[in-house]
C-alpha cells in the first residue's frame, strides 16, 4: 500500500489547517480559504457527452452537463464543507446523442496550479464515467468523503489505526462508515489513510456498504477489491501493521453478473 498522506490531506489535514475548528461549516463562510480546500476541483474529461449529467455537492449543483458538452474544470469551493461531504452524480436520459459522442470521465480530485496557470491533476477522491453509449434509464451514484480537520476526539488512543483499499474496479461503490459516520466511498484501490481520529476508546463498529454502480458492464478487468482496517505504526524504515497482521475489519468483493447491494458490519475494540 502507498501514499499514507492521500487522505491525511482530505480526511484529517491535521488540526493546523484550521486550529480549534471541528464539525461542519460551509466554505462560503470561510474568512480565509484553507490550503486543503483550495486544492480540490471537479475535473471532467472527454466527450462530447452522450446524455445529460448533473453533479451536486452537498445538495448544490456544481456541474450541469448537456449532451454534446466537452470536459472542463468546475470549481466546487462554494459547495464544499469541512467535515462530511456528499457528491451525487446523476446520469440522465436525453434525446438522441450527438453523432460524435464519446466517453465522459468525472473526477473529484486534488490539483496544483502550475506557473502557466493551468491545473495539474493530483489524487482522485471520487471517480466515475458516462460511457460513450447513453444510458437506457436514469441512474445515480453517491460518493461520501470527509474533508478538513477530523471530528473532536472522544479520548486519546494509544495506537494508530489505518484503512487500506487495494484492487481494481468491481462494479460497486463501497462506502466505509466508522461508528455510523460515512468516511469515504471507494470504487477501486490503491488508497491508504489514517482513521484514528474517527475511533473511540473501547467498542467501535466499521460498516462496509456496497451498492452496484450505474454501469457495471464497464468493468473489464478481473480481480478482488479488498478493504482492511488495522492498527499500525509509521517508522523511519516504513509502515508496519501491528498485531502480526490481525485485522479489525475486512471486506472484499469481486465483480458479479447480477450485482446486488451488500452490507457488512464488524465490531472491534480500539485502545
Amino acid at each position: 500500500m502507498r501514499n499514507r498522506n492521500l487522505f491525511l490531506l482530505i480526511l484529517a489535514c491535521s488540526l493546523a489547517c484550521a486550529p480549534g475548528v471541528a464539525g461542519e461549516w460551509e466554505a462560503k463562510d470561510w474568512e480565509e480559504v484553507p490550503d486543503w480546500a483550495a486544492t480540490l476541483g471537479l475535473f471532467v474529461f472527454g466527450g462530447p457527452a452522450a446524455s445529460p449529467v448533473q453533479i451536486r455537492l452537498n445538495d448544490q449543483t456544481v456541474a450541469d452537463i448537456a449532451p454534446g458538452d466537452l470536459g472542463q474544470i468546475y470549481e466546487i469551493l462554494e459547495a464544499l464543507h469541512s467535515g462530511a461531504n456528499e457528491l451525487v452524480v446523476e446520469f440522465l436520459v436525453g434525446d438522441a446523442p450527438p453523432d460524435d459522442h464519446a466517453r465522459l470521465s468525472v473526477s473529484l480530485a486534488t490539483s496544483q496550479v502550475r506557473p502557466d496557470g493551468n491545473r495539474l491533476l493530483g489524487e482522485s477522491i471520487a471517480e466515475t464515467a458516462l460511457p460513450a453509449d447513453p444510458p437506457d434509464s436514469a441512474c445515480t451514484e453517491t460518493f461520501s468523503f470527509w474533508a478538513g480537520p477530523p471530528p473532536p476526539s472522544e479520548g486519546e488512543l494509544k495506537k494508530e489505526y489505518f484503512l487500506a483499499v487495494q484492487g481494481p474496479p468491481v462494479g460497486y461503490l463501497v462506502t466505509i462508515l466508522i461508528n455510523d459516520q460515512p468516511i469515504y466511498t471507494t470504487t477501486k484501490g490503491e488508497r491508504f489513510f489514517e482513521v484514528t481520529a474517527f475511533l473511540r476508546k473501547g467498542k467501535n463498529v466499521v460498516t462496509f456498504d456496497a451498492v452496484p454502480g450505474c454501469f457495471p458492464e464497464e468493468v473489464t478487468v478481473s480481480g478482488k477489491l479488498v478493504i482492511v482496517l488495522a492498527a499500525g505504526r509509521m517508522t523511519p524504515d516504513g509502515f508496519h501493521w501491528e498485531g502480526q497482521g490481525q485485522l479489525l475489519g475486512q471486506f472484499d468483493l469481486e465483480s458479479r453478473k447480477n450485482p446486488q447491494p451488500l452490507t457488512r458490519r464488524q465490531s472491534f475494540r480500539a485502545r
